[in-house]
Parts: structure tokens; sequence; C-alpha cells
């Protein structure tokens, strides 16, 4: 059985974090484990509240995943506070885990004013990045951990060189914000790869982010490599992407299942 561990935030709304990531993984036909960091009150909309989980508790949800389901893939999201980062690179530093793929949640662009402290951006950088296997950054996120804007591809691949100086072994930036037909850009230190495609219309892409990189951590519980994960990944949005529906007033999530459920009425 193929396993993976979802490190991230529970949505009330259902559409990103803990609960995107699940529905991912199963998708996928990846086992999915979870350790919550933090609970959020959104919906299609917005999000008005969050509530970091004590880092304890963080940190004992994951050795008791660890140690026992050992999953071969884990893939992060919105972290909470600095101690979780650092507590969290601290157990992986001292005890075996699967390829580790990192989307933080730096920033909320949907209608809420939450960012992530510069104390966790800075612990983030010097004791998370180190350890990463694919750091996968939405352009957002990466203009707050730079201080720069990123507006064209030629700042996107100066941007995956500077973040990658931080010692993630890839860099994923995807370009989904770019104002132009998106690209995303792959950097492994010495190479980059740009994946071009066309743009698919649709305001009901709440948790993109969030299936995209727990897609990647999917591929890779599979035993595929990484510009290979990156690829199937990239397959898979597209797939699902022109099927999403509103659930709420806002935008509608990803919907990974969409195969499996009667027509919408």
């Amino acid at each position: 059985m193929h396993k993976a561990l979802t490190i991230a935030a529970s949505d009330s709304g259902g559409a990103c974090g803990i609960q995107a990531d699940i529905k991912t993984f199963s998708a996928l036909g990846v086992y999915a484990a979870s350790v919550i960091t933090a609970v959020t009150a959104q919906n299609s909309v917005g999000m008005s509240a969050a509530l970091d989980i004590p880092t304890d508790l963080v940190l004992e949800q994951t050795r008791q995943v660890l140690k026992d389901i050992q999953p071969t893939a884990i893939k992060m999201g919105m972290i909470g506070a600095a101690d979780n980062y650092r507590i969290l690179a601290e157990l992986f530093q001292t005890q075996k885990t699967g390829l580790l793929v990192l989307d933080p949640v730096v920033c909320c662009y949907r209608n809420c004013p939450w960012v992530l402290n510069d104390a966790a951006i800075t612990t983030l950088k010097q004791h998370m990045l180190p350890l990463v296997d694919i750091l996968a950054l939405s352009i957002p996120d990466a203009e707050v951990m730079l201080k720069q804007p990123i507006t064209t591809v030629a700042q996107m691949s100066d941007a995956t060189k500077k973040l990658h100086a931080f010692g993630p072994r890839f860099v994923l930036l995807k370009g989904g914000h770019l104002d132009d037909e998106p690209v995303d850009i792959l950097y492994d230190g010495q190479n980059l790869h740009e994946y071009t495609s066309k743009r698919i219309n649709t305001t009901h892409d709440n948790g993109s982010g969030c299936v995209f990189s727990s897609a990647i951590a999917a591929y890779l519980a599979q035993g595929a490599a990484i510009p290979e994960a990156v690829k199937n990944a990239r397959a898979f949005m597209t797939s699902v992407l022109p099927h999403g529906k509103p659930v709420g007033k806002g935008h509608g999530p990803v919907q990974v299942f969409y195969h499996l459920w009667r027509k919408w009425k």
C-alpha cells in the first residue's frame, strides 16, 4: 500500500488544507494519514480566523504516524507557529521520514489579511528548508518570502534560484498568478525546467494549490522521481480543474472525485 502524510491546517469549508490533501491522496490511490497544525474558520468566500494547535500535540501526532504508518511521502502545508517548524525539523533530522514536500501557506489571498509572521518565515528558512526535497510555492507566497515582486517568467526563474539557496533539493514556483498563460518552473540547483499550459478558465479552483502539491506527494509515494511527479501532478490538475462547481457564494473547490459523483443539480 502506498502511504502519504499531510501536515497542514483544517479548512472548515472543505476546499483546502487537510481536507484537500486527504481527498487528493485518496483520489490517486494513496492512503492518507494526517497531522492537524491549526484550525481555521473559512468558507468559499474567505477566512475569518485561525488557531494554532499546541506544538507538543503537533509533534506527538507526527511521531505516532511516523513510527507506525511510516509514510513514504510527507506533504506540509500551513504549519502555523514558528515553534512548529523548528520542532518538526528537529524530528525529521533524527527520525527516518518519507520524501518531504513543503507548500507553506505564507499568505492568504482570498479576502483575508492573514500572513505568516517574520519569526515563522525565518525559522522556516533556517531549519526546515535544508531538509525539504521539493519546495512548492505560489507566486504570492514567494513574494512574501523573498520580499520582492514577481510578475514575469524571468523574475520567476530568478526567484527559484534565490529560494534554492535556502537548501531544498528542488524548488517549484507555480505560475498560476501570472497575467499571461501559466508557467511553472522547477529548479534543481543546476537546471531550470519550464512547464507551460493553457489557462483553464474557471472560478471554481479553491484549494488548487493544496491539491497540486499533495498530488506531487502522492506520485512520490508511488515511486515517481520528482520531475516525473511534478509532470503527473500537472496532468492531474488539468483533468480535474474543469469540473469545479460552486458549493457556496464564492469560489468552489477543486473536484478531485468528479468522476465518482452523480451529476450536480
